[in-house]
C-alpha cells in the first residue's frame, strides 16, 4: 500500500494545560509519511495560542491558526480550507493519540474505500474519583465519527456533500461529529478498533450539563436530516434491565459490582436532571463554548502510554 502525506486538524479551546501532550502524541506517530499539523485556536481565554506558537518554533510542521469567530463548526470549516493533504485527521486538543493510530486508520480507510474512519475510545481513569470512574463510559467505539479522533478522505467527502447540496458545515451545529456522520451516511464510515485515542471522562459533576448538549444536538439533527436521522432503537423495560443484570453479574467481585450499580444509578439521575434542564431551557445556548473543569482536563502522564 502506498501511503500519502496527511493533515491533522485540531480545534483547540482553552487547552493550555494539555495541548502540548496532544501534539507530542501526534508527532510520535509511526505513520511513514509527512504529517502536517494545523491548530485552530478559537475563543480561548487562556494561553493556548502562546503555547502552540512556542511549540511550533521547535516543530515547523505545526502551524497555529488564530480564529476570530468562536465555535467548533467554524474552526472545522477554516481548517478544512487550510489543510493541504487529501487525508485529514481531526483531533481534539485534550487527548493522547495511540502511537500507531494514524497508520491503522489510514490503512482501513484505503483498504475499505471509505469516506471516514473512527477510533477506539479509551477513558483514562487513573486519578479520577470513584464516582467519576463509576459513571465513565467503557472503552469502545462511538456511535458516530467521534470528534476526539477521526479521519476523512476529503475527495470522497466533498463528492458526498456535493450530492446533498452541502458546501460547508453550518456554524450553528451543536455536535459537529454527529452532523458529519449523518451527512456521510452509515455505509461510508467505520471504526478501526486497533486505533486508540486516550481521553479523560467528564467529571461526575458535569454529566448533566454535557447531556443537555446531547439532547439539543439530537433535536437539531432530526430537523436537519429528517429522512436520514436514525433514532436509537428502544428496547423494552424488561429487555434493558435483563441485559443490565447479566452484565452486572458478569463483573467479578462484590465491590466492583456495587461500584457499577452506583455509577448506573448516578447516571440515571444526571440524565433526568439534564432532561428537565433541556425542557425548561435553563441554559442560554448549547452552542456557546463549554468550559470543562480541570477535573476533566487533568494532565495525563506519559507513563500510562509509552
Amino acid at each position: 500500500m502506498k501511503y500519502q502525506p496527511v493533515s491533522v486538524c485540531i480545534a483547540a479551546h482553552n487547552e493550555e494545560s494539555c495541548i502540548t501532550q496532544t501534539l507530542d502524541s501526534i508527532l510520535k506517530q509511526t505513520y511513514p509519511e509527512e504529517i502536517e499539523v494545523l491548530v485552530g485556536v478559537n475563543g480561548s481565554t487562556d494561553r493556548t495560542a502562546e503555547v502552540v506558537q512556542a511549540y511550533s518554533q521547535q516543530h515547523p510542521e505545526v502551524k497555529l491558526i488564530e480564529l476570530d469567530e468562536k465555535g467548533k463548526p467554524n474552526a472545522w470549516n477554516v481548517l478544512m480550507e487550510e489543510a493541504k493533504n487529501n487525508y485529514r485527521f481531526f483531533v481534539d486538543g485534550d487527548v493522547i493519540v495511540g502511537t500507531d493510530a494514524f497508520f491503522q486508520m489510514y490503512k482501513k480507510i484505503e483498504e475499505d474505500k471509505l469516506i471516514g474512519v473512527g477510533t477506539n475510545l479509551v477513558p483514562v481513569l487513573e486519578g479520577c474519583d470513584l464516582l467519576t470512574q463509576a459513571m465513565a463510559p467503557p472503552q469502545g467505539p462511538s456511535g458516530v465519527l467521534c470528534g476526539r479522533l477521526y479521519v476523512v478522505n476529503n475527495d470522497r467527502l466533498q463528492e458526498r456533500l456535493a450530492e446533498q447540496g452541502i458546501e460547508e458545515m453550518p456554524k450553528d451545529i451543536i455536535h459537529e461529529d454527529a452532523w458529519l456522520t449523518i451527512a456521510i451516511g452509515r455505509g461510508n464510515w467505520d471504526t478501526e478498533m486497533q486505533a486508540d485515542v486516550f481521553y479523560r471522562p467528564y467529571h461526575w459533576s458535569e454529566f448533566s450539563r454535557v447531556h443537555v448538549r446531547y439532547i439539543k444536538a439530537k433535536e437539531q439533527l432530526k430537523e436537519i436530516f429528517p429522512m436520514n436521522y436514525l433514532p436509537t432503537t428502544k428496547n423494552s423495560f424488561v429487555t434493558r434491565n435483563t441485559h443490565r443484570v447479566k452484565k452486572l453479574m458478569g463483573i467479578p467481585g462484590m465491590v466492583p459490582k456495587l461500584t457499577s450499580l452506583a455509577g448506573y444509578a448516578a447516571k440515571r439521575v444526571a440524565f433526568t436532571v439534564a432532561e428537565q434542564m433541556a425542557k425548561r431551557k435553563v441554559l442560554d445556548s448549547p452552542l456557546d463554548a463549554w468550559e470543562i473543569s480541570e477535573f476533566s482536563k487533568e494532565l495525563m502522564p506519559w507513563k500510562f502510554f509509552y
